[in-house]
């Protein structure tokens, strides 16, 4: 699928935390859009990248038996470690933008596509591409170099001083005009290698500007878990550049949990997966915007001779069968189900759950909507749900399939995001729990994404 062009695409893959091929119903859309990929086209390259926390990012290689042994146990406690605090994030991040450097040519196309911490690598990838630029093929060794210089760059809330240094690396070693075509998110979070105390600071959550022309963000409703609060596309205002650097900007929301948006979620013969939703949305958001490219769109398997469920027919025939079966109220014969790892049978063990609210208890710093301004307090989450920007409601970014689950009994009625005098932001009790708060919260000078395309105002 797609006409010949003289041009490249290269698309990047990152799965999420603890992902891997499955080849099961447990696959996440990462790997999904991936399989869909036609991979024998002789100008589209493919990386795929197992989520933080599959394997150790810097283990040692050794051929001798005793190390070897060592090595191994030391790398699965690496791997698990990093699972949780995604120590090797930065290794994650420069691999990708190590595999551009080596198939790169001018002009090409650079389709991205992430989920859940694999999004996050995603858009800092895309940052630093369109902030610091992309190497010149064969300069390996400036890659950490240039990595550290940016994220100080970023951490120190882009000062004047540090862009001359930034834009002069970028003449001297760097390709000109190297920015991401497409930059596609399942619910993005940010939550790497930072107890989040007060003591630490991370990479800024501020855009100077979109690192990609057109940007796609697939986020969940229902998430509650506050290791997993979604990183939103906030502009700074103070560093705000013109809007016209990104064509297309799009937040959508929708049912579920974070797998049930990014997928993961194994399911019984016969039964759909909620993920099927956001991953349909997502596709045909590549796809519409082909039609007013350059002729050189992505090339799909349309069909799958050997498996019909598979390729982009396979895709659309599983969605609609899924929409026709809401509307017709069949929604929980289809053993569609909406997770909640904080909750009894909401997909967790016993001892995964008592995790997860040791971590709820904990002040860990995130960021809330406070009227129209974000916050970033140090408190505890307490299984609050998600703040749902105003500009969602407004200009229609909840998914239509929502109000379907609601009348189809999949969802009940509470669980609907109500915009008004009654704004859907947790449980009403939770700021007896926050007195970690008092620890301090900052206000944050941002302005959050619209739904046309363009910053907020």
């Amino acid at each position: 699928m797609g006409e010949a062009s003289t041009k490249n695409r290269h698309v990047l893959c990152f799965d999420g935390t603890s992902n891997r091929f499955q080849a099961n119903s447990a696959d996440t859309n990462i790997v999904k859009i991936y399989e869909m990929l036609d991979r024998e086209t002789s100008d589209q390259y493919h990386y795929y990248q197992p989520g933080i926390g599959t394997y150790d990012a810097d283990g040692p290689i050794s051929n001798t038996r005793y190390w070897s042994v060592f090595s191994k146990v030391w790398s699965k406690l690496k791997a698990k470690l990093d699972e949780g605090f995604a120590f090797s994030f930065a290794e994650h991040v420069m691999a990708g933008y190590k595999f551009l450097m080596r198939y790169y040519a001018n002009g090409d196309d650079i389709y991205i596509f992430g989920f859940s911490r694999g999004a996050y690598t995603a858009r800092v990838l895309s940052e630093m591409i369109h902030d610091i630029g992309l190497l010149s093929r064969g300069n390996e060794e400036h890659v950490s170099f240039a990595w550290y210089k940016w994220s100080d760059y970023c951490r120190a809330g882009y000062k004047e001083k540090d862009l001359d240094y930034i834009n002069d690396y970028k003449k001297t070693f760097c390709r000109k005009d190297v920015k991401v075509h497409f930059l596609g998110l399942f619910d993005c979070v940010n939550s790497v290698a930072n107890l989040e105390v007060p003591l630490f600071r991370r990479i800024s959550p501020y855009l100077r500007c979109p690192p990609a022309t057109h940007i796609r963000h697939a986020v969940s409703v229902h998430e509650r878990r506050a290791k997993f609060k979604p990183t939103l596309f906030l502009f700074a205002k103070k560093h705000l550049q013109e809007p016209a650097e990104v064509e297309s900007l799009k937040e959508h929301w929708f049912a579920g949990n974070h797998g049930d948006v990014g997928g993961g979620w194994p399911v019984d013969p016969g039964c759909y997966a909620l993920s099927e939703i956001a991953l349909k949305w997502m596709v045909d958001q590549v796809l519409a915007i082909q039609p007013s490219e350059q002729n050189n769109p992505l090339s799909w398997h349309k069909t799958d001779p050997e498996d019909p469920k598979k390729g982009l027919d396979g895709l659309d025939s599983r969605v609609n069968h899924i929409h026709e079966s809401l509307q017709g109220g069949r929604g929980k014969e289809l053993g569609l189900v909406k997770h909640d790892l904080l909750v009894r049978g909401g997909g967790s063990s016993w001892l995964g759950r008592r995790f997860w609210w040791l971590l709820e208890l904990l002040p860990l710093s995130h960021f809330e909507l406070e009227g129209d301004k974000w916050v970033q307090p140090w408190s505890s989450n307490i299984g609050g749900l998600r703040d749902i920007p105003e500009d969602v409601a407004i200009n229609n970014y909840i998914d239509p399939s929502i109000d379907l689950m609601v009348k189809a009994d999949v969802l009940p009625v509470a669980e609907r995001p109500f915009f008004g005098e009654k704004p859907f932001r947790g449980y009403p009790y939770r700021g007896l729990w926050n007195l970690w708060g008092l620890v301090g919260r900052r206000k944050i000078s941002a302005r959050p994404a619209t739904a046309d395309g363009e910053p907020g105002h």
